[in-house]
């Protein structure tokens, strides 16, 4: 496959491998099914691909998929958090963020701060993100500028939802994101994050 890297949406490989990780979490009956979902095209591409290179976003839409086909809602949105976790682990920005969490503390809103630039490393020509704090312990994340006409998919976005979640995870905290809407003529997106603030705490 021929991929025009000025146009294509593309993720890096590393986030591929990383779900493929995570799918192995799932029970032997689970994975096997949903590795015959995958088309070995996708599976050889990512098995050849160093983890710096890109691939088309596509190759992602279709494993998320075919979890989702498993899992349904929950499990991919749990899917999606753990692969992103194993995603940070292995990425400069990962580790980043470990250290500094271990060494201050650091809250979900700040954790949430490394999300565009995190993006940013994970996807080209896809989009950005945005995000705004509504409470103290809630933000609204807006993927904007997304190319809806060429990748729009329910199960692919409750995907992201758990991704989003493991930046609230990372934080060191217990809390959730919800996928609230789609807008094909706005280009958007939108995630609703929550997390509980620890009594005494000064978040």
């Amino acid at each position: 496959m021929r991929i025009d890297y000025k146009t294509t949406p593309l993720v890096r490989v590393n986030q591929l491998k990383s779900n493929l990780e995570a799918v192995a979490l799932l029970s032997e009956e689970q994975k096997g099914q949903v590795i015959r979902g995958i088309s070995s095209e996708v599976l050889e591409s990512i098995e050849n691909e160093g983890r710096t290179g890109w691939l088309p976003v596509a190759y992602d839409l279709e494993m998320t998929e075919a979890v989702w086909r498993v899992v349904g809602d929950s499990g991919v949105h749990e899917w999606g958090r753990e692969s992103t976790v194993k995603a940070m682990q292995t990425s400069l920005i990962g580790s980043l963020l470990h250290g500094a969490v271990k060494l201050f503390k650091m809250d979900p809103e700040t954790a949430l701060k490394i999300a565009p630039m995190a993006w940013k490393s994970s996807f080209r020509n896809f989009g950005k993100i945005t995000y705004q704090m509504i409470r103290d312990n809630q933000v609204e994340l807006r993927l904007v500028d997304m190319p809806l006409d060429q990748v729009n998919s329910r199960p692919y976005f409750l995907g992201f939802a758990g991704a989003f979640e493991a930046f609230i995870v990372l934080g060191g905290f217990r809390g959730s994101v919800v996928m609230e809407s789609v807008s094909k003529a706005d280009k958007q997106v939108v995630f609703k994050g929550t997390w509980i603030i620890p009594a005494g705490s000064k978040v």
